[in-house]
């Protein structure tokens, strides 16, 4: 499969169609060198999947130079198109303060956002958000109400069911 053609990955809350990395036949630097290219390109196209991908990359150091700035400069673009995953992924790096300055508050904008799209991961953080009263008022009721919402789709405070 080349660096240009796409794949379905499996996630947690369902399949999002992620460019696979390439191939490592010739070079697989100057493959994967190539893959980044064309995921910038999408990205500053316009692409939200594509942004939230690249700022995965950056994250974790993925074939580029970690970098939390620029993960949470893509991520803020591909949640300003309505990306529910940019959406969870800002709301832990508010919750953490992993590259920026630790909110609770926010973490539970970004969540809530998510949680309301119907992303199941976001609802069990803003469950516990709630539960925990971090960033929001504690609320047991409105905890068990994300959990539930989160268990109907195979996921709960402890992770998938198995």
């Amino acid at each position: 499969m080349s660096g240009t053609e796409t794949a379905t990955q499996q996630i947690d809350q369902g399949a999002q169609e992620v460019t696979p990395p390439p191939s490592a036949e010739s070079n697989p630097r100057a493959d994967y060198a190539q893959h980044i290219a064309e995921l910038r390109a999408e990205a500053e196209a316009g692409n939200a999947k594509k942004q939230w991908e690249l700022g995965e990359l950056y994250a974790w150091g993925g074939g580029v130079t970690q970098d939390q700035a620029q993960a949470l400069k893509w991520w803020t673009r591909a949640a300003a198109q309505g990306d529910p995953w940019a959406h969870v992924c800002l709301g832990s790096a508010y919750l953490y303060g992993d590259g920026v300055d630790a909110s609770d508050a926010l973490a539970a904008v970004f969540y809530r956002v998510a949680a309301k799209a119907g992303d199941p991961l976001a609802q069990c953080c803003l469950g516990d958000l709630y539960r925990e009263g971090r960033g929001v008022p504690q609320d047991s009721r409105q905890a068990e109400v994300w959990y539930r919402r989160a268990a109907a789709q195979g996921r709960g405070p402890m992770g998938p069911k198995r």
